[in-house]
């Protein structure tokens, strides 16, 4: 695991190779890169990124500042390749620049209240909210979910069904005509409930 952050050090980076089966040499077999962000100012994180797919990149190195231009991110690094090709960590390797380890300043939607469910994982923000929350749920498995906002005194002010496809998926609630105060957002499918805070301003 290595950690870089960008020039104002409120955004911080985390680079890590995953761990495949090791080869007949105790080596890592087929190492790729990895890397999740996190934004100090916002408290919203980037989903897990994986970099490469290739089965070459040996190790990595990440420079400890992230280049930003435009809206994009980079967080520059090296891989290691051997020129035999056995992955024997005593033979010669040589070293690669790798500048496709990018993050879009959009890609930071994960907010810190993300709770795991038996049917995936759900995140919100803003929080507070005004008009809008959004809510990102991933889901194991395509299937129906209804979202549901009760009030303080446990009563529904908000209800919404929608068939979310497997993976990724963007839920925006119109909260621009409710009063302002402590409201509980709750998501469910047949596998699990979650329940979380929301504030109204």
């Amino acid at each position: 695991l290595q950690a870089s952050m960008d020039a104002t050090g409120t955004v911080l980076f985390y680079m890590w190779g995953d761990s495949d089966p090791v080869d007949n040499n105790g080596e890592n077999a087929y190492p790729d890169l990895y890397g999740k962000a996190y934004n100090l100012n916002t408290q919203m994180w980037t989903a897990k990124k994986t970099f490469t797919s290739s089965s070459t990149f040996w190790w990595f190195y990440a420079s400890n500042v992230a280049l930003l231009n435009g809206t994009t991110y980079t967080v520059p690094c090296t891989n290691s390749v051997d020129r035999a090709g056995t992955g024997i960590t005593l033979g010669t390797f040589d070293h690669y620049y790798y500048g496709d380890a990018t993050f879009g300043q959009n890609e930071f939607v994960v907010g810190v209240q993300e709770q795991e469910t038996g049917f995936g994982s759900v995140s919100l923000f803003p929080n507070p909210a005004n008009d809008v929350v959004n809510l990102n749920v991933n889901m194991n498995q395509a299937g129906p979910v209804t979202v549901t906002l009760f009030n303080e005194l446990g009563q529904s002010v908000l209800a919404d069904k929608r068939n979310l496809s497997a993976g990724a998926n963007r839920v925006q609630l119109n909260t621009s005509t409710l009063q302002a105060g402590v409201y509980f957002l709750s998501v469910a499918d047949a596998n699990g409930t979650t329940t979380s805070k929301v504030v109204i301003q």
